[in-house]
């Protein structure tokens, strides 16, 4: 037994003990940021204002929140999915009348519901079921990440929430897709000017490529590649990569020139003279382009900005996300296959890809009203 043996074992078991202690300590807390970074900031932020609702709700109350009951996490879906009192604005309200903000004092209630029908802002409609969805994930995960059972696993929870489901049903607002007629209707309301020719280059990348917001803001110009037939855009992390492998996709240049987005795209670098950096940027007041990066709810006020500017749109039908769902609804429409839809798009899940394609065939060859001589 040599001398370094001899060291480990005269070692006292509670160092040894504490070292190991402080070595898990130090292995957990690397797990908690691993698991931090395994969704997408977008993903993080929302939970935390869910979890921050949640909260709010729970010391109001006086519920725990952490560990939280399973009929206290019943009770706040059931409550969110009708219309009811916002109860910040509830203890906003007895502060102003000088009274202790009591749930359980049903004439004080009564007061209250009585003042909001006076002032709309004291009660919050009810909540979606994707939303509600949403924030029984966010306070799942943050039971999980203090290393307590979830209560979403719960039977009442999980009945909770499939009886909202019946009675809500699950079908999803979509934002209207922007389809190649829209695209056309948009570009020719841009103006002849710098933020203009941003605007074409953008809405026509954004179409063609069928990109999230996020993937349109993070272009650089490095991310481009010019070929004789058109442009390789290389994607970096996104939803469906998010360890940031980066993917590419090709846009083809166009039959028309004012619809072709290599065109367009070279349009704007070259009145812009942006050699380098990021592609979409926010302009001055005075029309300067900035050396920032545009941010990715300027795609969204955007695409509304110009949906306001075409006669037969709805403004609020739109967003960033109608640039993704166009391509797969027009490609759809015109017999493209689903295959060839999926690889551009980048779909993960083909049922979401499905909705696309669906909304895209509707009124195609295909539909039996075509064919039964109405």
């Amino acid at each position: 037994m040599d001398e370094t043996t001899l060291t480990v074992l005269s070692t006292p078991a509670v160092t040894t003990l504490a070292h190991v202690e402080a070595l898990r300590e130090r292995v957990r807390e690397r797990a908690r940021d691993l698991a931090a970074k395994s969704r997408a900031d977008a993903t993080k932020d929302a939970y935390v204002s869910d979890w921050t609702h949640f909260e709010t709700w729970c010391c109001l109350f006086d519920y725990a929140s952490l560990p939280a009951e399973p009929e206290t996490v019943a009770l706040y879906l059931a409550e969110f999915a009708d219309e009811s009192p916002d109860w910040p604005a509830f203890t906003l309200w007895c502060v102003a009348q000088g009274k202790r903000a009591d749930v359980t004092d049903n004439d004080l209630l009564a007061a209250f519901r009585q003042a909001k029908q006076m002032n709309t802002g004291f009660l919050h409609p009810a909540l979606k079921v994707a939303t509600l969805t949403r924030r029984l994930a966010a306070i799942s995960q943050f039971h999980q990440l203090q290393n307590f059972d979830s209560p979403s696993q719960s039977e009442i929870v999980r009945t909770v929430m499939k009886g909202i489901r019946r009675e809500k049903g699950t079908k999803q607002n979509q934002p209207a897709p922007a389809t190649l007629d829209v695209i056309r209707s948009m570009i020719q309301a841009a103006p002849s000017t710098l933020t203009g020719r941003r605007d074409r280059a953008l809405l026509l990348v954004g179409f063609a490529g069928a990109l999230r917001r996020s993937n349109i803001v993070a272009l650089d110009v490095d991310h481009i590649r010019f070929l004789a037939g058109g442009m390789i855009l290389l994607l970096g992390r996104s939803k469906t990569d998010q360890e940031g492998r980066g993917t590419e996709i090709g846009i083809a240049i166009g039959q028309h020139e004012e619809t072709c987005p290599v065109r367009a795209v070279r349009t704007w670098l070259r009145a812009a003279e942006i050699t380098t950096g990021p592609v979409f940027r926010p302009m001055t007041k005075h029309g300067t382009v900035r050396k920032s990066r545009l941010s990715d709810q300027s795609v969204g006020l955007i695409m509304k900005r110009y949906a306001a500017q075409v006669p037969g749109l709805e403004v609020n039908d739109f967003s960033a996300h109608s640039l993704r769902a166009g391509l797969p609804t027009t490609a759809a429409g015109l017999g493209v296959s689903d295959r060839a839809i999926a690889e551009q798009t980048q779909h993960r899940s083909i049922d979401m890809l499905n909705r696309y394609i669906r909304a895209g065939q509707l009124l195609s060859d295909k539909n039996v009203t075509r064919h039964i001589g109405l």
